[in-house]
């Protein structure tokens, strides 16, 4: 549930950069980060949105790294990245 809370907020955050991107340079490098990622899905560039991600975890005081039952580790913030690029594919967006 929480992924997919910050996947619509990378979301919306993509939305506020395509606007802003003309005149404002912080937006203007958000832009290229998401538009890479989106573009290419290599590692370097999806990175990024995990990043970013998990800079809105840290900043909301959420933990984002986490272990299953079996002990093995995952992070919510990196799954959240994958949710948002894939948004397209949600059945909302359908």
């Amino acid at each position: 549930m929480r992924k997919s809370i910050v996947a619509g907020m990378l979301q919306c955050a993509y939305d506020v950069a395509f606007k802003k991107a003309e005149k404002n340079t912080k937006a203007s490098k958000l832009l290229e980060i998401f538009e890479s990622a989106h573009e290419s899905q290599e590692n370097e560039y999806v990175d990024g949105i995990i990043e970013i991600a998990e800079r809105l975890f840290h900043d909301a005081g959420v933990q984002y790294e986490r272990r299953n039952r079996k002990g093995q580790s995952y992070s919510i913030a990196e799954q959240a990245a994958y949710e948002f690029l894939n948004w397209e594919n949600m059945p909302w967006e359908r």
